[in-house]
Parts: structure tokens; C-alpha cells; sequence
């Protein structure tokens, strides 16, 4: 057929996504429910119908319900009990059971699924959005990347028309050979399992109750095989093909019989055609480029022996979906959607990893190690439980339940959270009402029956704030924290002390830039990487040379937050002559006086030399040097304490009639003004944070005395007047403050601690 000249989109989308399968179809229509402009090519005319996915949890379970096909979907599926691992005499070498009751998460654990009936529901969806354009039968040859959008270019197969259209983002849903991912240039990295398997589905002519509802993982070395069962009279077997097999010969239907003799005779099922499949374990090395995106197994592939194939996908699409349509309604910066790789990949590494393992169990052919694993795992009677991993670092903080799927308690009237909060950017449990509010953008809904009041029984929290994937973003106890945990997800950086951001916030911020990194000089960058990652907790996240002036330098990029590809560089070519350290400071803030403690004890298990902690009066801090005597800040602010900086030892017996190490309001604000003499040149050589400053008149600085990990508790007599414990919130001063002066021997800086002092 003759080629057509090229036609031109008449308008840009908002994301275009290359493949309609499961993963393609839920990722597009989440992104419809909140009104984006949605462009889908497949290069198939209709639904694939050869044997695939046939299993799928409570999480997907969730995202259907999201979409509104669980009403339709329920009556077509059959509730899994678990799965059984017998070896070849028959004795149970493994059970992994599965509750066959509604779980946490509102909906069963386990479902069996019949693909295409599932597919079709959602595409029925797509079809009822105007702002979605499916177009079947329509092949993507070429895409590139511009400044604001992404043309792609592909064919109409049915008349070889080729076509253009524009997209802000593009996302690549087209399996295992994806094209999106060869425009990307992304690699796949390789989990070392690659074997041949045939899949046979049958529909039986009348019930077999000897089969079962357990999914049998038959562990026989002569020839490793599986048994689902599948809704309604579908049933499936999956079959290891040995060596020197050849998988178009063994797809016959009389040496299909034969395979299948031991459980199923022709007279009682009809096979559907066979599908030969090569199970891969693999993961894609980027998920992103740019405007250019990669989801389900364009992403990641996995062996089927969890059946988390599809449900992976369609995790990838629930994380992506809600991420993309912040970023085009501008509620978030691009920079957002760098979360979902780092979030999605190591989650999904630890199933694959899981199923590999599991692999080697089953597909064990050699007599001897066959006969070697029975003996182990007869000795250690293994039971499996399935994974729950936790998100990878992104947009989420704090203590668990955060980064994980969170639970949906049956409310008060028996509605499920999902239906009562729907598709929205956040929702929360509380017990009180008033925590949240409909300018804070959050659903409330409140905790009106015992299991929800389990739940944040459970977690130890007024609040649990979750995505609109269902994962936890947080936990809050009162309003202030609320909004805080919600700011995180569209302003990722905000001034620490609110009082000073109130003050402030209209001469600090300047469009246009943003403090984004920096860089020093090392002597020794393989310990100075070391000391970084291990100590610190940096993730190295790229490496590189360059030329430079006594030859090549290398490079070693570190970040902390998963938004921003490095915050530090170490870079060799540190002159040995140099006279004096010229950085002054790195500092890194603490999110918590326990994270701050924590630290302070690792620095000290570490031994390195002239550790300093230092009261700044708003701040508490430890100064520590790395390996080549770069001065690091570890710091904590601390809200409701003095306004201006000051800087003294922290002390156990620092004058408490000077109230403190701060000296009181007259020594703090004589201090600020000898740092601002500094700071105009005209000053004695130190300042504010750098070294301790000399103690007031008539009074000795205490030496330094080591921290007490667990101090007790005192009274809290200064600023309210009553016998409080000291981790109590008290009337003129916050909680926080109390339990860091508790955590440190040292209960007040100084009077201007207290709001409005």
C-alpha cells in the first residue's frame, strides 16, 4: 500500500501512551477521571486472546474500583486460596496460604482473573470519556522530544496514512520490546532468569472439584509444572520445556494430551490454543528520559510463580497516573515524576527477585539438587508469606505506615474510603474534624467505626494522609502538621521555622532559581564516598571524568532526595599544599530530635575527632569533620525557641539564672550583634554556628560532657510554672523543644523561647 502524505494532529494532548494492554488502558483512564487530555495508539486491532495474566491482588483491586469496573468485574472472578509446592512424591515442601476473607485493604488478597474479559471492561471506560482518544490499529515508528511537547509519528495500518500528533508526555505501556524504550536509549538489567515454559488454558466440559482451588506449583525435576485455577470452568497449566524441545512440536495437540494426561483426559475439557512464552527476569535502567516515560513490561518483567506480572503494571500505572496529572495541571513541578522510578523499581525489584527465587526452587531439574532441596526444606518446613515491600524513597516521609499501601477500614454507614474520597490528590483519617479542611485541598473523612479507630490506634497517629494510590504520604497529630505532610507532595522545599518563613518569605523568594547542589575537592574520593554513603546515607546516583588541570578528575555524584539527581560532587584534584579547609560548612537538617540523637551516637561510634554539639538558640546542632576535615552541620531548628542565632556548648550545667546556654535575651541579642560585626569585617574572627562563643560575664563555660541517651525526665518550671514531664506540650512553648532540651541534659536556651517573648 502506498504511503500517505503526513497529517497533522489538530491539537496537543496531555499524555500520549504508546500500547493498549492492561497496564496501558488502567494509566489511561486514571488520568481521564481527572479530565486530561489523553492520546492511546496499539498497534492490534482488538484484545489479545491468547493465555496471560491470571491473577491479580487487593491493590489492583483498589485502582479497578477507582476506574468503577469492580461492580462488573466481580462476578467473573474466583477467590484464591493460596499456593501449594508438593515435590515429586507428593509431599508438601512449601504452602503459601492466602486468607480467603475481606483483608485491610477492603477487598479479597487474591483474585483469578480471565484477562480479556478485564481488558474489555476497561476499555468500555475509555470509550464513555470524550477528552480519551483510542486509536487501534495505529503503529508508533518515531518520536522526539522538543522543548514543551513530544511529536510522535505512526501509521494508520488500515489505510498507511501517516499520521503526527503532540504530547506533553509520552509513556511508553508496549511490552517487553517496547519502542518507547528504544527511543529512551534505556537498558535492561538482566536477574538471571530466562526459561521456556508452554501455558495451556482449558475450559472443562463438567466440574473436577479434584483439581482444587489451590494453585499447585509442581516441583518434579523430570518436569516442572503448574496448576491455576482459574474463574469459572477455565483452568490452566503451565509447562517447563526441556532442553533440545521444540516448542512448535510439543504445542500439538496429541502431545498436549499426553502432558496433561496425569490430571485432565480430552473427554473431559477443551483446550483453548496453547501460547509458548520465554519467562523473563528483567528491569529497565531508567524510566525515564525527559518527556519519555516506561510502564509495565516496557519497565520491568517477571517470572509468573507470584503472579505479579500484571499487578506490576498496573502499580506502575496507579503510581504514575495521579503524578502526571499534577504536573500538567501545574499543581507540581515536573520533577515530581522523577519519584516514580525511584518509588516503583526497587518495590518491584523485590517481587521479581522474590519470584526468581522461587523460580530456582521450582524449576530445579538435576535428580541430586532436587533431591538436596526436598531434604532442606522437609528440615526447615518453610512457610511463605507474600511480600509487602515498602516504596522506594519519594513522596512520602516519616515512620511506617508511610511509603506503604494503606489500609480502607469499613466507615461507620459500611462504605469503603475509596468510594467516599474517590481519584483526589489526598484524604485522611482522623478523629477530629477539624485536623483538615477543604482549603488544605484534603478530603476528612472521620474515623466512625472500631476498625478505623484500630487503624490509627495502630499507627499511633491523629491522621494518615494517603495519595490517591492509596500509599500513605504521612502521619499528623494536629493541623499544622497535616498541612505540612500535604505541602510535600507540590512544595518539596519549605523554610524550617514558620515564624521566620512568615517574616521572610517575601525577601527570600526570588523566581527563576533554586539552590540546587554543591561541589568540593577530595584528596582520597573512594574513602571520601565511603565515609558519605555509609555515615550519611547518600545514594551515589551517577559517576564521571573530567579534564583538568594536573590531568583527568573524577567525579562522584551523591543526593539524599530523590528529586534532585546530586546535592553533593566529590571531585579529585584537592591540592596537597592547600594552607586551610576553605569550605566552612555542609549542613544537613534532621527530621526529628530522635534522627538528630540517633546521629549523634553514630558519629560517636564512628570515632572521629572534635565533635561539637552547639545550641544556636532557634537551632540544635553537631558539628563533625568528614574524612578530610570538611566541617558537616548536623542540625535540628527548634520552633518557639529564640529567633536569632547564638551559639554555645550544649552543657548539662549551664547557668540556669542566665537561663541557659543562650545567657538570656540581652546576651542573645548581644551576640547577633558582634555575628553582624563579623559579617561587615569589623568583628573578632568567628560568628554565628562557625566556633562557640565565649561565655557572658561572671559566667564560666562548663566543659563538655557527653550526651545522655536516655536522660530522665524533669519538670518544666520556667516558662508555665507547673510539674509537667518535660516531653509535655506546655502553654508558652512547643513540645519539640521540651524533648530535645530532655534529650540533652538542658531543659531552656532561654526566655525567648516562649511565642512573643
Amino acid at each position: 500500500m502506498a504511503m500517505q502524505h503526513t497529517q497533522e494532529a489538530a491539537a496537543t494532548h496531555d499524555v500520549a501512551i504508546v500500547g493498549l494492554g492492561p497496564a496501558g488502558a488502567t494509566l489511561a483512564n486514571l488520568p481521564g477521571l481527572r479530565g486530561l487530555r489523553v492520546l492511546v495508539l496499539d498497534r492490534e486491532a482488538a484484545i489479545y486472546r491468547l493465555p496471560r495474566a491470571i491473577h491479580f491482588d487487593a491493590e489492583c483491586m483498589r485502582v479497578f474500583r477507582a476506574i468503577g469496573i469492580a461492580h462488573q468485574l466481580a462476578p467473573e472472578l474466583v477467590v484464591a486460596p493460596g499456593m501449594k509446592f508438593p515435590a515429586a512424591d507428593g509431599e508438601l515442601l512449601l504452602d503459601w496460604q492466602r486468607p480467603i476473607e475481606i483483608g485491610p485493604q477492603g477487598w479479597h488478597a487474591s483474585y483469578r482473573f480471565h484477562q480479556p474479559t478485564t481488558e474489555t471492561l476497561l476499555r468500555q471506560r475509555l470509550a464513555a470519556m470524550p477528552h480519551v482518544d483510542v486509536r487501534l490499529r495505529h503503529d508508533v515508528f518515531s518520536i522526539e522530544e522538543g522543548d514543551d511537547v513530544a511529536t510522535l509519528r505512526y501509521e494508520d495500518m488500515a489505510t498507511g496514512r501517516i499520521m503526527r500528533s503532540h504530547a506533553r508526555y509520552v509513556v511508553g505501556c508496549d511490552g517487553a520490546r517496547s519502542t518507547v524504550r528504544r527511543f529512551m536509549g534505556t537498558e535492561l538489567e538482566d536477574l538471571k532468569s530466562h526459561e521456556r515454559w508452554l501455558v495451556i488454558d482449558v475450559l472443562l466440559r463438567q466440574d473436577k472439584p479434584e483439581l482444587g482451588d489451590h494453585s499447585v506449583q509442581f516441583c518434579d525435576p523430570s518436569r516442572p509444572a503448574t496448576y491455576v485455577r482459574g474463574p469459572g470452568a477455565r483452568r490452566r497449566w503451565e509447562l517447563m520445556l526441556m532442553p533440545g524441545e521444540d516448542a512448535a512440536e510439543m504445542s500439538r495437540p496429541e502431545v498436549i494430551w499426553q502432558l496433561l494426561s496425569r490430571w485432565i483426559t480430552p473427554a473431559e475439557a477443551v483446550p483453548e490454543r496453547p501460547a509458548s512464552y520465554t519467562f523473563h527476569s528483567v528491569v529497565a535502567r531508567g524510566w525515564r528520559k525527559g518527556r519519555l516515560l516506561v510502564a509495565g513490561d516496557a519497565a520491568h518483567q517477571t517470572p509468573p510463580f507470584m503472579g505479579q506480572g500484571m499487578c506490576a503494571g498496573i502499580r506502575d500505572a496507579s503510581n504514575l497516573a495521579w503524578k502526571l496529572s499534577d504536573v500538567v495541571s501545574g499543581a507540581a513541578p515536573d520533577r515530581l515524576l522523577d519519584t516514580y522510578e525511584s518509588e516503583r523499581a526497587p518495590h518491584v525489584r523485590e517481587f521479581i527477585e522474590t519470584a526468581v527465587r522461587l523460580g530456582r526452587l521450582i524449576q530445579t531439574t538435576d535428580p541430586q539438587a532436587a533431591r538436596q532441596r526436598d531434604a532442606d526444606m522437609r528440615a526447615a518446613k518453610s512457610v511463605f508469606t507474600t511480600p509487602s515491600p515498602r516504596l522506594g524513597p519519594g513522596v512520602h516521609a516519616g515512620s511506617p505506615p508511610a511509603g506503604w499501601i494503606g489500609e480502607q477500614p469499613a466507615l461507620g454507614d459500611g462504605a469503603r474510603l475509596d468510594d467516599r474520597v474517590g481519584y483526589r490528590l489526598h484524604c485522611s483519617w482522623t478523629r477530629r474534624g477539624e485536623v483538615g479542611a477543604p482549603d488544605d485541598g484534603i478530603v476528612v473523612v472521620p474515623a466512625d467505626s472500631p476498625s478505623a479507630l484500630d487503624w490509627l490506634e495502630r499507627t499511633g497517629a491523629g491522621a494518615v494522609l494517603l495519595r490517591p494510590d492509596r500509599y500513605v504520604v504521612g502521619t499528623a497529630n494536629d493541623r499544622a502538621s497535616l498541612r505540612g505532610t500535604h505541602g510535600d507532595l507540590v512544595t518539596p522545599a519549605r523554610l524550617p521555622t514558620p515564624r521566620f518563613a512568615d517574616r521572610t518569605r517575601h525577601r527570600m523568594t526570588r523566581p527563576g532559581l533554586t539552590f540546587s547542589h554543591v561541589g568540593f575537592f577530595v584528596h582520597d574520593i573512594a574513602r571520601m564516598e565511603d565515609f558519605y554513603t555509609r555515615l550519611l546515607e547518600f545514594t551515589v546516583t551517577d559517576r564521571g571524568q573530567l579534564p583538568g588541570p594536573n590531568g583527568t578528575m573524577d567525579l562522584v555524584f551523591l543526593s539524599r532526595d530523590p528529586d534532585e539527581h546530586h546535592q553533593i560532587v566529590l571531585i579529585t584534584g584537592r591540592p596537597q599544599e592547600l594552607p586551610f579547609n576553605v569550605i566552612n560548612q555542609v549542613s544537613l537538617k534532621a527530621d526529628s530530635p530522635g534522627t538528630l540523637k540517633a546521629m549523634y551516637r553514630k558519629v560517636q561510634a564512628e570515632g572521629l575527632p572534635g565533635i561539637t554539639p552547639v545550641t544556636h538558640g532557634n537551632a540544635l546542632s553537631i558539628y563533625v569533620p568528614d574524612p578530610e576535615g570538611n566541617r558537616l552541620e548536623l542540625y535540628r531548628t527548634c520552633p518557639g525557641m529564640s529567633r536569632s542565632p547564638c551559639a554555645s556548648r550544649w552543657t548539662r550545667a549551664a547557668g540556669r539564672r542566665n537561663h541557659g546556654a543562650g545567657g538570656g535575651p540581652r546576651a542573645v541579642a548581644s551576640r547577633l550583634h558582634a555575628a553582624r560585626a563579623v559579617a561587615r569585617g569589623d568583628g573578632p574572627p568567628h560568628g554565628p554556628g562557625l566556633t562557640p562563643f565565649p561565655a557572658p560575664e561572671n559566667q564560666q563555660e562548663t566543659p563538655h560532657e557527653p550526651l545522655d541517651p536516655d536522660p530522665p525526665r524533669r519538670p518544666c518550671r520556667r516558662c508555665c510554672r507547673t510539674r509537667r514531664p518535660v516531653r509535655a506540650r506546655c502553654r508558652s512553648g512547643e513540645a519539640e523543644v521540651h524533648e530535645l532540651r530532655a534529650a540533652h541534659g538542658q531543659h531552656h536556651v532561654d526566655r525567648a523561647h516562649a511565642p512573643g517573648a
